[in-house]
């Protein structure tokens, strides 16, 4: 498969992930296109549909370069680390990307959570930068999940990504593999 063949088989599928989203956030072609973060003056009057709306990476990103990357495919990105405190004390540093900015702090919200899910045996300590923090910790986690079939939703994917990544984990990057696969 040549490039020009996978680029119109990512557009295609990023077209139809952005309409899934559109159709699933209630939103009609208008406000998707025309959102802006420029009334925005705190993290906490970020809109659910404002987090989960990829035109609005670019403004993310805008908003502290330094710490919210924009990639080539417009996909919006954050520094993660991550480290063993249980065993071999080794660290993963890397930059996790997503479709849009409340995708990738949810897959943030993922690792993080099922980390500490059960830590007798071993122990990933899992963080960002203070900037994108404030992102998932003061406008995500309060705007993005509100209603019963949200929490238990993200709580299976929570789940999920314990058994599947955190529990057989040996390593660090065993575990970066697996928050880059979600």
């Amino acid at each position: 498969m040549d490039k020009n063949e996978e680029k119109k088989i990512y557009d295609k599928v990023m077209s139809s992930v952005s309409e899934s989203a559109k159709n699933a956030l209630g939103l009609n072609e208008s406000e998707w296109e025309t959102a802006d973060l420029s009334d925005i003056q705190t993290v906490e009057q970020i809109t659910r549909e404002q987090f989960y709306n990829p035109a609005l990476n670019a403004q993310f990103s805008g908003i502290n370069d330094d710490f919210i990357y924009l990639s080539e495919d417009g996909k919006v990105g954050m520094d993660v680390y991550i480290q063993d405190k249980t065993g071999d004390g080794g660290k993963e540093d890397f930059v996790l990307y997503a479709d849009s900015m409340g995708l990738l702090l949810e897959h943030f919200d993922i690792a993080v959570e099922a980390s500490v899910e059960d830590v007798h045996d071993k122990f990933f300590r899992i963080w960002c930068e203070p900037v994108t923090r404030k992102f998932w910790k003061e406008g995500w986690k309060k705007n993005c999940i509100q209603t019963d079939e949200q929490v238990n939703a993200l709580e299976e994917q929570i789940d999920d990504f314990y058994t599947n990544v955190i529990q057989d984990a040996k390593t660090s990057a065993d575990v970066m593999n697996g928050m880059l696969a979600l």
